[in-house]
């Protein structure tokens, strides 16, 4: 008996141990990260801060003047954005750039028609 105890008690360890260990969450941002990114888009905030004082998001959603103060703050600031930066402005590109088909260095091959 005490035979088959050991034998179950070894089969039921091991197959504990061979589980992959469980990934623990990061670890919160400290109070100070917290007012870096807090300060971050201060400036930008006072677009928002002359639709509504407070920036209370049911007057800035609510309104059309509030929607556009919106969308000006993230164009400028840069807010969710994968760098934090405002996007860099580019042509439109054009269509005298676009290479002739069937030119010589061209990614298509007429090998295959």
């Amino acid at each position: 008996m005490a035979q088959r105890l050991t034998l179950l008690y070894f089969a039921f360890t091991r197959d504990l141990r061979s589980r992959p260990q469980r990934q623990l969450p990061p670890a919160p941002a400290s109070s100070q990260e917290k007012r870096w990114t807090a300060n971050a888009y201060e400036e930008a905030r006072d677009i928002l801060r002359e639709e509504s004082r407070d920036i209370v998001m049911a007057d800035i959603l609510g309104t059309r003047k509030g929607i556009k103060a919106l969308a000006k703050f993230l164009k400028e600031s840069g807010a969710f954005t994968r760098d934090g930066r405002a996007p860099n402005k580019r042509a439109a590109p054009r269509w005298e750039d676009e290479r002739e088909p069937g030119v010589e260095g061209d990614d298509e091959s007429d090998e295959y028609g």
